[in-house]
């Protein structure tokens, strides 16, 4: 299920992009999304070993992780028109996380809080840097001496 979700969603999302994008949407999105839930899975079930003392099933954290991933899943679709939408999308996963974890697994809510927004802090960093590196360059691509010398043919 995760991986089909991932791949309609992903292949809408490069509707807006081109072909190359629907493809990678079909083939790429469903296997990095299988890699990002199972990293953040084991860090919940790493969390709650070291931090709570408690052992947690990895099957229900990957489950709960899937399931709160959802909204992001959907707000991709737009992304290409709207970038910054993708922090809204990840904002709402920590925060379904984040009531799963105290709601349903009984984590204490001050260490569930300061691990989540610890992570939806490093990921908005990498994202501005993501953004920021890849401006800089389109700005080189675009500079004038990287353009191609008009060619005329039959002189």
């Amino acid at each position: 299920m995760q991986l089909a979700l991932a791949a309609v969603t992903g292949a809408c999302g490069g509707l807006f992009i081109g072909f190359l994008s629907i493809l990678a949407g079909i083939f790429i999105s469903p296997i990095l999304s299988f890699i990002t839930i199972s990293i953040a899975s084991l860090l919940i079930f790493y969390m709650g070993k070291f931090l709570q003392g408690r052992t947690l099933s990895y099957r229900k954290l990957w489950t709960l992780v899937f399931f709160a991933h959802i909204p992001f899943y959907l707000i991709q679709i737009v992304s290409p028109l709207i970038p910054i939408i993708t922090l809204f999308g990840f904002a709402s996963t920590i925060y379904l996380i984040y009531v799963g974890l105290t709601e349903s697994h009984g984590f204490a809510k001050d260490s569930a809080k300061k691990l989540l927004v610890g992570v939806l802090s490093l990921f908005v960093l990498i994202w501005l840097w993501g953004k920021w590196d890849s401006s800089k360059l389109e700005k080189a691509l675009k500079a004038p001496h990287n353009k191609a010398p008009e060619v005329h043919l039959g002189k």
